[in-house]
């Protein structure tokens, strides 16, 4: 039985300045009052330039391969284009001066391009903290037109769902201009990393790191000892975008123009998606620039693979014999990458921060989202000074056929300090095809997203069911191999398409639905059932808010599948917020004999078509159970294989909103996502009672009275009715100041309206009277009769407001009006 703790979470880390050697990571001090504060701001930056002194100016800078300098360009209006300032361009370290300059500076891939940075920098700062600390992140957003959220991803938020920066599920976004502030525990050790999640904020830069020391910081040894790491380094790997913002390729799904992700202006540059050896991709439907270490990369292929002598890469330092421990964490927006480090063995003991029982390996797979830990160490005798750590993708199979030259790599190095006398020098382009790899001796390549690699290759996989937790389960009864009576829901949910989820293609509220759990429905769009049932990939009727329910102390089974009656598209890393997860079971898809997938598990029914009205259609398998119900509670992966699935299985302990999406930034932006509710309402904590939560829709009730008098010329006033110097305000021409209307004043407007409406009722009557009877003398009479019912009417509704004096004066008035009238009309007054 698989029983290992899966957690997908994550925060930021700011890498300072451009630096020769990466520096080891560093326990950061607290404040005070033992609490760990941290301030991130949150701004654009142009890449490969530094700040000037005045006005927070900047100058582009070089890099030249071919003379390993630097070189910075002069800015005044009418020089040279790419003219330098310098005389001597600067070697790196050269000058004092020039090695602060560099400190500003972000390598990305060696050209310039304006990215979102964190504290000056990307990825933002190594945030590291001991466990169960206190953490403060104080985050001020000076973007121009972006809002956004940060996600710390590894910690649970236990009690504190709201703290998980979910942007419109957990909280309102961070708008322009804006400060927000989140506090939480550090309840997870380990590796973990923080993120911007809102749309595609992450692939432009809005990233980081951090780590929960233990208190105890030793790491197990595959012989069953444990060892302390002499030096602890931290690397995020990034799938670099030059021109186009990550945003924009949203919109490019919705369209159908991905074919252009080169742009639209070169009609003979267009995107053809590589695949992995079985079929599918995780990712290579996005094309990207440059595998970025850290901060560092290089735009030209043909130089990393030909000198990568001669680049700025990162560095890591060893000394021989040295135990390393290297915390890495794919930040990629949408790419898998495999590692090795030339010459050396690595030694897995960590997964998304939990220890695991160590698995030695040449290399290994890390998709987006994904954190390990591993260890190297130093050799006794190394015969370079420079031994390379190479990043590459693995997507290489164009329809059926291997294509080899659209690989990807990037390169960090590790540098023996202690090798003093020896020169870095160049090594072949052939050490990139794995030559110590032989079909004799295949090289194992843990966590494939895969079965087997074809036949023709020197790999041999292991796959990511042989990892194992080192310690038994805090909670047996989770991976219990029986059927639960109670306390169990088991869900199934499909995400073969890279825009939805059993249909549905997930629409984010627009506002926060734990404020809005009586009418959700005005601020979120209902699903509908009956037509999303069997929808394909990109049906818009079928965007809703999608949201599962669960049952706080329950049993969670979630089976995740990947299934489609026809196959293709894309394999998913999984990142469910809030909880960890025991993996119980795997099915992988029906490969053929060169491993290519060929059909779907059959654990699963997706064989049979769908019947619509009758009709057999085809079958999107969006509603499926088990084939055989003895598998239903029977022990997996958090990556989700195409045609194939995964069981996952936690306590539904956290209660509150919780997320769960694909980690590909395209895909989740996409609709790849659902929302789900532990607990219900009483059961869920509160925010603080300051909590921002009213976002995304605002209904405007009415236009006020103030502007409906200033419309209608009525005179406005401001200030205390008992103030002489009160303020009038006239929508036509301006007046004079008068005082405020009296009481009476007020009444004697009132009566007017009155006695205006009612001459309007008896001038009626007289119209209506001499249009039957002509101007004879029973008109004045009925005219009289009209006349005294009104007047006895008007006395009595007078009386009620008014003194006898204000009634006679009134009266008088009507009296004159009416009056004024008969003369008008008849040629003689009131008789």
């Amino acid at each position: 039985m698989l029983s290992i703790t899966i957690l997908f979470f994550a925060l930021a880390t700011v890498i300072l300045g451009f630096e020769e050697f990466a520096e080891p990571i560093q326990l950061a001090e607290p404040n005070k009052d033992g609490v760990y504060e941290f301030t991130l701001v949150v701004d654009s930056k142009l890449t490969m330039s530094y700040d000037r002194e005045v006005f927070n100016y900047k100058t582009p800078v070089d890099y030249d391969p071919d003379a390993r300098k630097f070189t910075s360009r002069n800015t005044t209006a009418g020089s040279e284009c790419q003219a330098s300032i310098d005389k001597v361009p600067f070697e790196f370290g050269e000058t004092q001066n020039f090695v602060g300059k560099l400190s500003d500076i972000i390598m990305a891939d060696g050209l310039h391009r304006r990215i979102v940075a964190i504290n000056g920098k990307s990825p933002g700062p190594l945030l590291v903290v001991p466990f169960n600390a206190e953490v403060h992140l104080i985050v001020h957003n000076m973007l121009y037109l972006e809002s956004f959220s940060i996600h710390v991803h590894g910690i649970d938020k236990k009690g504190q769902w709201y703290e998980d920066g979910v942007a419109f599920i957990q909280q309102c976004p961070i708008q322009t201009g804006g400060t927000y502030e989140y506090r939480f525990i550090a309840d997870r050790s380990g590796t973990h990393w923080w993120h911007g999640h809102l749309q595609m904020d992450r692939g432009d830069g809005l990233l980081g790191g951090f780590v929960v020391l233990p208190e105890n910081r030793t790491v197990p040894t595959a012989g069953g000892t444990r060892v302390l790491p002499k030096r602890e380094y931290y690397m995020i790997l990034q799938d670099y975008v030059r021109q186009m913002p990550q945003k924009e390729r949203v919109k490019m799904v919705f369209e159908d123009t991905t074919k252009w992700y080169y742009g639209f202006q070169d009609p003979k540059q267009c995107f053809d998606g590589l695949r992995m050896s079985d079929g599918s991709n995780v990712g290579a439907a996005s094309p990207f620039d440059t595998i970025l270490i850290n901060d560092k990369g290089w735009y030209n292929d043909k130089d990393i693979k030909q000198r990568p002598e001669m680049l700025k890469l990162e560095t890591f330092r060893i000394k021989k014999g040295e135990t390393l421990l290297f915390r890495i964490v794919n930040g990629a927006a949408n790419t898998n990458f495999m590692i090795h480090i030339r010459g050396h063995q690595m030694t897995l003991v960590g997964a998304d921060g939990n220890e695991m029982q160590p698995i030695t390996a040449d290399k290994f797979i890390i998709m987006p989202g994904e954190r390990y830990d591993f260890v190297t160490k130093g050799l006794d005798n190394p015969t370079q000074k420079v031994y390379y750590l190479q990043v590459e993708t693995l997507q290489y199979l164009h329809g059926t056929k291997i294509d080899k030259a659209g690989l990807q790599y990037g390169l960090g190095r590790i540098y023996y300090e202690d090798e003093e006398d020896r020169e870095i020098v160049p090594e072949s382009p052939a050490k990139f095809l794995h030559p110590e790899c032989t079909k004799a001796k295949k090289c194992k390549v843990y966590n494939c997203p895969f079965k087997v690699f074809p036949p023709g290759e020197r790999f041999e996989c292991i796959p990511f069911s042989a990892l194992r937790s080192p310690s038994k389960p805090t909670d047996p009864e989770i991976v219990k191999d029986t059927n639960f009576d109670q306390g169990f829901e088991e869900h199934f949910v499909n995400m073969q398409f890279d825009t939805n989820v059993n249909g549905w293609s997930f629409k984010m509220p627009k506002g926060m639905p734990y404020f809005h759990e009586q009418d959700l429905y005005d601020i979120a769009t209902p699903c509908n059932q009956t037509l999303c049932a069997n929808a394909p990939r990109h049906d818009l009727r079928c965007r809703c808010f999608f949201h599962l329910r669960q049952k706080l102390g329950n049993i969670i089974q979630l089976t995740l599948y990947n299934m489609h009656a026809t196959l293709g598209l894309a394999a998913h890393p999984i990142h469910i917020h809030g909880h960890h997860v025991n993996i119980m079971k795997m099915g992988w898809p029906k490969t053929n004999s060169t491993g290519q997938v060929v059909g779907m598990n059959e654990d699963l029914n997706c064989s049979a078509p769908f019947i619509n009205n009758g009709d057999k259609v085809l079958n999107y398998c969006n509603s499926l159970e088990w084939a055989n119900k003895t598998l239903a509670q029977r022990g997996g992966a958090r990556h989700e294989y195409l045609g194939g699935y995964v069981v996952l299985r936690y306590r539904a302990i956290n209660p509150g909103w919780w997320f769960l999406h694909c980690h590909l930034e395209l895909h989740a932006s996409s609709g790849s996502a659902f929302a789900f509710k532990i607990g219900d309402d009483s059961q869920i904590p509160k925010p603080p009672a300051t909590f921002p939560h009213d976002c995304g829709l605002y209904r405007n009730p009415e236009i006020s009275q103030l502007a409906r008098d200033f419309r209608d010329g009525k005179p406005i006033y401001f200030g205390d009715e008992d103030d002489w110097r009160r303020q009038v305000v006239w929508r036509r021409e301006p007046k004079s100041y008068r005082p405020p209307p009296t009481p009476e004043e007020k009444l004697e407007t009132e009566l007017r309206q009155r006695r205006d409406h009612q001459v309007k009722v008896y001038a009626k009557f007289l119209k209506d009277t001499v249009a039957v009877h002509g101007t004879k003398p029973t008109v004045f009479e009925s005219c009289t009769q009209m006349w005294n019912t009104i007047r006895e009417e008007l006395e009595h509704r007078i009386a009620l407001k008014t003194t006898p004096s204000r009634i006679d004066e009134e009266l008088r008035l009507f009296d004159e009006a009416c009056d004024a009238l008969l003369r008008v009309k008849f040629g003689k007054g009131m008789p």
